[in-house]
């Protein structure tokens, strides 16, 4: 993975089937994790031909007696139900990875022998994810698994993390262990520069209240917060963010470059549009072994990196070299047809506009106008800032009528 590592996106129309794709590679790696898949397959890979070989010679002999039939009824059942197995296990999916030298690897055997060493990582984020860190009350150590499920939430455990770091660095300064202290310094500034370019403020300071056991985000003309107080955006960045880092803890590394695979979906949920032109560059860069495969139908992610394969389930579009080239009005235009969803979008606004204005509402129009709802909470704004600004008006007022 460390030659010429190209991220994937996903991208096509709501119920193109972006999400079931995702669902199914990330079944797969967990296949592949749990040792079930991987034993079936080197069973298979050393027995395969032991079985085929022996209903061959079975086969072509003109007369068997019942002790052969038997026999090759059992062999023929196991060839098949092992190869069913092998297909439920990979879930349609042929999944494998290139060296860098052209050569294919047989992808579970690479995964599942570094995941085991604890030298690749794994993690799935669906589209409804925030932040859930959990206030420290005492000091405890943070103590890591070597290896985690691809859903396993770690957030919580973070502040207790950076308070028990930040507690070692100083009995590590009282001892004159310097070099615990720098490596712990360099822990924090690490993080502290990864903030500050997240929120595009270069004097964000991050600060230890070692009263409250709490950590604050300190900006100009500001008053300090905590990582709580997010925004629903820079909380869902956080919590990919602090979930890849704690993955990557047990290795005792200030450099996050352990090999992974992370899947998210719906990478742009809750971002603005400056966060959805950033957060791929950011994570790509802050984690540069970790190949990402996201699914979107943001412009903005869409051409926001060049190490990136983009393939269209609509349409059956494969883009190999990304489209960071190309302005995201172009990728607009060109890709995703700006004319016609324009048009498709102000119809559906003004269908939801007249059904929420009505005075009495039947079942079927409440149906109707939550799903109208949510496909347009969907739309990027940039295809119509009017319809996008006027939609969540009308939303909130028709959430908010005391009349139904």
């Amino acid at each position: 993975m460390d030659s010429e590592l190209k991220h994937l996106i996903l991208t096509g129309k709501n119920g193109s089937g972006k999400t079931s794709v995702l669902e199914k590679i990330r079944d797969y790696l967990t296949s592949i994790i749990d040792g079930n898949y991987y034993n079936l397959l080197v069973y298979w890979q050393e027995n395969k031909s032991l079985f085929l070989d022996r209903i061959e010679k079975l086969q072509n002999l003109e007369v068997l007696d019942a002790q052969q039939q038997a026999e090759l009824l059992k062999f023929n059942k196991g060839l098949e139900q092992t190869e069913n197995s092998i297909q439920k296990y990979s879930n349609g999916l042929q999944v494998d990875l290139e060296d860098g030298k052209g050569h294919l690897q047989a992808f579970t055997n690479l995964v599942e022998e570094k995941y085991r060493k604890n030298e690749f990582i794994l993690a799935y984020f669906s589209s409804k994810r925030n932040l859930s860190i959990n206030k420290s009350d005492n000091i405890v150590k943070t103590e890591f698994k070597d290896t985690y499920t691809l859903e396993d939430n770690l957030d919580s455990k973070f502040i207790d993390y950076l308070v028990y770091l930040k507690t070692q660095q100083s009995f590590a300064r009282d001892d004159n262990e310097q070099e615990e202290v720098k490596k712990t310094e360099q822990w924090f500034r690490r993080f502290e520069k990864a903030l500050q370019d997240l929120f595009e403020q270069p004097k964000l300071k991050l600060i230890f209240n070692r009263k409250e056991l709490d950590f604050y985000m300190q900006e100009p003309n500001k008053e300090p917060y905590t990582l709580n107080q997010l925004s629903d955006g820079y909380s869902a960045v956080l919590d990919i963010i602090i979930n890849i880092i704690l993955r990557m803890e047990k290795i005792a590394t200030t450099i996050y470059n352990i090999e992974g695979i992370v899947l998210i979906d719906e990478i742009e949920t809750h971002l603005h549009i400056q966060l959805q032109k950033k957060i791929l560059p950011f994570l790509t860069s802050f984690f540069p072994k970790v190949q990402f495969i996201v699914t979107t139908h943001s412009p903005f992610i869409l051409n926001s990196i060049k190490d990136v394969v983009i393939y269209d389930l609509e349409n059956k579009t494969l883009v190999k070299d990304g489209l960071q080239d190309v302005s995201y009005t172009g990728v607009v235009k060109g890709y995703f047809g700006a004319n016609e969803m324009s048009r498709e979008i102000e119809s559906q606004f003004n269908r939801y506009k007249d059904l929420v204005a009505k005075k009495t509402l039947e079942d079927k129009d409440f149906e109707e106008i939550a799903d109208l709802g949510i496909t347009l909470e969907e739309i990027p704004d940039f295809l119509s800032m009017t319809i996008a600004t006027e939609f969540k008006r009308l939303q909130l007022e028709f959430e908010n009528r005391e009349d139904i």
